[in-house]
């Protein structure tokens, strides 16, 4: 589309803040339908707007801050991302680090879940619960099963008189499995 700046209209409200509809500079998704601009004293810059391609862009050259819910009810759902056809993916450039926090955090997946971490995957808790039909662990070295021994064939290789034979059969008669 060619820059029809006979479209372009733009309202300052001070040096430090204006309002550009239909702007005519094309950005990498088209050309803005509007954007709020704004700018410190030191020239740290921050945009707010939507583009011809229907996407909404927030910029802010420190940080975004969002805050919601002082007046909703306890323990109501404060903050909402909700996307309809795709994927969200949530990048921490430079350090890397993103945190998630709260008294209680859940995450569940009605398929697959897959977790995977360059070098070490740490599990901190008081209590660790793992509820599942079947549990596999693949290891070089380590504490939980060495090769083709299981946790029960581990634990009762040394008893006499209780073998993990015997011990299966009474765990999957009286518990299930």
């Amino acid at each position: 589309m060619a820059a029809d700046y006979n479209r372009e209209f733009q309202v300052s409200y001070g040096p430090n803040c204006r309002v550009t509809v239909n702007g005519q500079s094309v950005g990498l998704t088209g050309l803005d339908i509007y954007r709020l601009y704004g700018a410190t004293e030191d020239n740290k810059k921050f945009s707010f707007g939507v583009t011809q391609s229907g996407k909404m862009e927030i910029n802010s050259d420190i940080s975004i801050e969002i805050i919601a819910g002082e007046e909703n009810a306890n323990k109501g759902e404060d903050i909402l991302i909700h996307s309809r056809r795709g994927n969200i993916s949530i990048t921490a450039d430079r350090n890397g680090c993103i945190k998630i926090s709260g008294s209680n955090v859940a995450i569940s997946a009605s398929g697959d879940m897959e977790i995977s971490a360059g070098n070490e995957l740490r599990l901190e808790a008081t209590k660790l619960i793992i509820d599942s039909n079947t549990a596999q662990c693949e290891a070089i070295d380590g504490n939980i099963a060495g090769p083709g021994k299981t946790l029960i064939e581990r634990a009762t290789e040394d008893q006499e008189g209780l073998g993990s034979d015997f011990l299966l059969f009474f765990i999957r008669k009286f518990f299930g499995g």
